[in-house]
């Protein structure tokens, strides 16, 4: 659930802490990737942020290991 004053998550949704960094947004995308598409599916978005967080999603989704390297 939302908090819809500052677009926190409320509830269940607690644990999706802030990641320190990329590495560990990485390493948690599972966690935050159904937080992530039910901010996408929301009405109140307009159809072009809808779109722009499905191909961020898509773009999370295809990361592997090897792109993270420096």
């Amino acid at each position: 659930m939302i908090d819809e004053e500052d677009q926190r998550p409320t509830g269940r949704d607690e644990r999706c802490s802030p990641p320190r960094d990329l590495i560990e947004f990485y390493h948690r995308w599972s966690e935050y990737r159904p937080f992530v598409t039910r901010l996408a599916s929301r009405s109140d978005l307009s159809s072009s942020e809808r779109e722009v967080l499905g191909w961020l999603i898509l773009l999370a989704d295809r990361i592997g290991k090897h792109d993270l390297q420096t």
